[in-house]
């Protein structure tokens, strides 16, 4: 799942406004040709933004295991600052804060080798 993720996360559950979501529906028409992985309906209402830390890695880790078995050369993931560092920590193993974000329409590259 990617969507909005505050980073670090706040421990009184708020949200920014630019943390919307959009909804499936809406991004199966706006890009009919991005693949979606399939997830329960609760956490497409619910999102990843200020869910626990622990929850989120199990998710983003069954996200990248979907990723990992498309077997595509090159996989884009575009979402959020915030949620691009959460997953660059799990992706590095390295501790990030808010001074790693990209930056405007920043991106990263980063190499999985089984």
């Amino acid at each position: 799942m990617v969507s909005p993720r505050t980073f670090p996360l706040l421990t009184e559950d708020r949200t920014l406004p630019c943390d919307q979501m959009l909804s499936i529906d809406s991004i199966r028409k706006d890009f009919p040709y991005f693949q979606i992985h399939n997830t329960n309906d609760d956490l497409w209402k619910k999102g990843i933004n200020c869910m626990p830390h622990k929850e989120f890695n199990s998710i983003a880790n069954n996200f990248l295991l979907w990723c990992k078995a498309m077997r595509r050369k090159k996989i884009f993931i575009v979402s959020h600052d915030g949620t691009i560092t959460a997953y660059r920590e799990i992706l590095t193993k390295q501790k990030l804060t808010r001074e790693d974000f990209l930056g405007e329409t920043g991106w990263i590259r980063i190499n999985v080798i089984d």
